[in-house]
Protein backbone atom coordinates (compact mmCIF):
# COMPACT_ATOMS: atom_id res chain seq x y z
CA UNK A 1 0.00 0.00 0.00
CA UNK A 2 1.17 3.60 -0.78
CA UNK A 3 1.70 5.98 1.77
CA UNK A 4 0.17 9.31 1.57
CA UNK A 5 -0.06 12.80 3.25
CA UNK A 6 -3.30 14.02 5.11
CA UNK A 7 -3.68 17.03 2.70
CA UNK A 8 -3.54 14.76 0.00
CA UNK A 9 -6.01 12.66 1.58
CA UNK A 10 -8.65 15.97 2.07
CA UNK A 11 -8.42 17.12 -1.70
CA UNK A 12 -9.23 13.80 -2.87
CA UNK A 13 -12.53 13.92 -0.34
CA UNK A 14 -13.47 17.34 -2.09
CA UNK A 15 -13.09 16.15 -5.28
CA UNK A 16 -15.68 13.28 -4.34
CA UNK A 17 -18.14 15.61 -2.99
CA UNK A 18 -17.33 17.88 -6.06
CA UNK A 19 -18.16 14.89 -8.47
CA UNK A 20 -21.91 15.41 -6.81
CA UNK A 21 -22.76 18.03 -9.86
CA UNK A 22 -23.38 21.75 -9.97
CA UNK A 23 -27.42 22.05 -10.04
CA UNK A 24 -27.14 20.83 -6.15
CA UNK A 25 -24.09 23.03 -4.70
CA UNK A 26 -21.65 24.41 -7.00
CA UNK A 27 -18.17 23.52 -6.76
CA UNK A 28 -17.31 26.90 -5.46
CA UNK A 29 -19.49 26.31 -1.96
CA UNK A 30 -17.73 23.25 -1.35
CA UNK A 31 -15.12 23.88 1.08
CA UNK A 32 -12.56 22.75 4.34
CA UNK A 33 -13.30 24.89 7.39
CA UNK A 34 -13.53 24.55 10.99
CA UNK A 35 -16.30 27.43 10.40
CA UNK A 36 -18.49 27.84 7.98
CA UNK A 37 -18.02 31.22 5.45
CA UNK A 38 -21.29 32.33 3.82
CA UNK A 39 -21.67 35.17 1.36
CA UNK A 40 -24.84 36.45 -0.56
CA UNK A 41 -23.94 34.28 -3.47
CA UNK A 42 -25.18 31.27 -2.79
CA UNK A 43 -28.13 29.71 -0.57
CA UNK A 44 -26.62 26.14 0.18
CA UNK A 45 -22.73 25.19 0.81
CA UNK A 46 -20.87 21.97 2.04
CA UNK A 47 -18.15 22.35 4.64
CA UNK A 48 -15.77 19.83 5.42
CA UNK A 49 -14.16 19.66 9.08
CA UNK A 50 -11.03 18.16 9.36
CA UNK A 51 -10.77 15.50 12.60
CA UNK A 52 -7.67 14.30 14.62
CA UNK A 53 -5.97 11.73 13.26
CA UNK A 54 -4.44 9.14 15.44
CA UNK A 55 -2.08 6.37 14.74
CA UNK A 56 -3.53 2.55 14.81
CA UNK A 57 -0.13 0.73 13.99
CA UNK A 58 3.90 1.34 13.78
CA UNK A 59 5.96 -1.41 11.77
CA UNK A 60 8.73 -0.76 9.71
CA UNK A 61 8.23 2.76 10.04
CA UNK A 62 4.72 3.14 8.63
CA UNK A 63 1.85 4.34 10.44
CA UNK A 64 -1.87 3.11 9.89
CA UNK A 65 -4.13 6.61 10.30
CA UNK A 66 -7.52 6.79 10.92
CA UNK A 67 -9.10 10.06 11.66
CA UNK A 68 -12.68 11.55 11.55
CA UNK A 69 -13.69 14.09 9.49
CA UNK A 70 -17.47 15.87 9.70
CA UNK A 71 -19.11 17.03 6.83
CA UNK A 72 -21.52 19.57 6.80
CA UNK A 73 -24.90 20.93 4.69
CA UNK A 74 -25.91 24.48 5.53
CA UNK A 75 -28.74 25.83 3.87
CA UNK A 76 -31.05 29.55 3.95
CA UNK A 77 -33.67 28.59 5.78
CA UNK A 78 -35.71 31.58 4.65
CA UNK A 79 -37.71 32.02 7.98
CA UNK A 80 -39.53 34.82 6.90
CA UNK A 81 -41.18 32.99 3.93
CA UNK A 82 -43.94 30.45 5.77
CA UNK A 83 -44.01 26.83 4.07
CA UNK A 84 -40.29 27.70 1.89
CA UNK A 85 -38.15 26.61 5.27
CA UNK A 86 -39.70 23.36 5.01
CA UNK A 87 -39.04 22.96 0.84
CA UNK A 88 -35.42 24.08 2.03
CA UNK A 89 -34.90 20.29 4.33
CA UNK A 90 -37.11 18.31 2.34
CA UNK A 91 -37.80 19.61 -1.43
CA UNK A 92 -36.09 16.12 -3.94
CA UNK A 93 -34.15 18.46 -5.97
CA UNK A 94 -32.50 20.75 -3.89
CA UNK A 95 -33.02 20.33 -0.36
CA UNK A 96 -30.76 19.69 2.47
CA UNK A 97 -31.73 15.97 2.70
CA UNK A 98 -31.47 15.49 -1.25
CA UNK A 99 -27.97 16.90 -0.73
CA UNK A 100 -26.57 15.08 2.06
CA UNK A 101 -28.18 11.73 0.64
CA UNK A 102 -25.93 12.46 -2.58
CA UNK A 103 -22.71 13.43 -0.12
CA UNK A 104 -23.38 10.21 1.76
CA UNK A 105 -23.49 8.27 -1.69
CA UNK A 106 -20.09 9.71 -3.09
CA UNK A 107 -18.60 9.24 0.11
CA UNK A 108 -19.72 5.83 2.07
CA UNK A 109 -17.18 2.85 1.40
CA UNK A 110 -15.03 4.50 -1.33
CA UNK A 111 -10.92 4.04 -0.97
CA UNK A 112 -9.80 7.52 -1.56
CA UNK A 113 -6.88 8.04 -4.37
CA UNK A 114 -5.52 11.26 -4.70
CA UNK A 115 -3.20 9.66 -7.97
CA UNK A 116 -1.78 6.41 -8.60
CA UNK A 117 0.56 6.61 -5.73
CA UNK A 118 -1.53 8.34 -2.98
CA UNK A 119 -4.23 6.01 -1.79
CA UNK A 120 -6.05 5.54 1.04
CA UNK A 121 -6.06 2.17 2.85
CA UNK A 122 -8.94 2.03 4.69
CA UNK A 123 -12.73 2.62 2.76
CA UNK A 124 -14.38 5.69 4.04
CA UNK A 125 -17.03 4.75 6.80
CA UNK A 126 -19.87 6.31 8.39
CA UNK A 127 -19.77 6.64 11.96
CA UNK A 128 -22.95 8.83 13.01
CA UNK A 129 -25.17 11.75 11.59
CA UNK A 130 -27.42 14.37 12.99
CA UNK A 131 -30.76 15.82 12.54
CA UNK A 132 -31.64 18.59 11.04
CA UNK A 133 -30.81 21.85 13.05
CA UNK A 134 -31.43 25.69 12.48
CA UNK A 135 -28.29 27.31 13.83
CA UNK A 136 -27.94 29.21 16.90
CA UNK A 137 -25.13 30.91 15.82
CA UNK A 138 -25.67 31.97 12.45
CA UNK A 139 -29.63 33.24 12.32
CA UNK A 140 -31.68 32.35 8.62
CA UNK A 141 -29.07 29.18 8.20
CA UNK A 142 -30.24 25.10 8.76
CA UNK A 143 -27.78 22.29 9.00
CA UNK A 144 -26.95 18.87 8.71
CA UNK A 145 -23.79 17.05 9.22
CA UNK A 146 -22.60 13.12 9.00
CA UNK A 147 -19.22 12.12 10.77
CA UNK A 148 -16.68 9.70 8.54
CA UNK A 149 -13.88 7.65 8.87
CA UNK A 150 -10.72 6.89 6.68
CA UNK A 151 -7.69 5.59 7.01
CA UNK A 152 -4.23 6.14 5.35
CA UNK A 153 -0.76 5.15 6.04
CA UNK A 154 2.39 7.65 6.41
CA UNK A 155 6.07 6.92 6.23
Amino acid sequence: MATTTPDKMYNAILTRIKAIGSPLVHDDFVYISPEPHFTQEDDQYIQVVPGVPSSITAQAGYYLIQEDFEVAVWSRSYIDQGARSTARYADLTYGVLAVMSQVRSQLLNHFLSYDSDDKASLPIIYLRGSKLFESPEYPGWCYMSDTYQFGYEIA
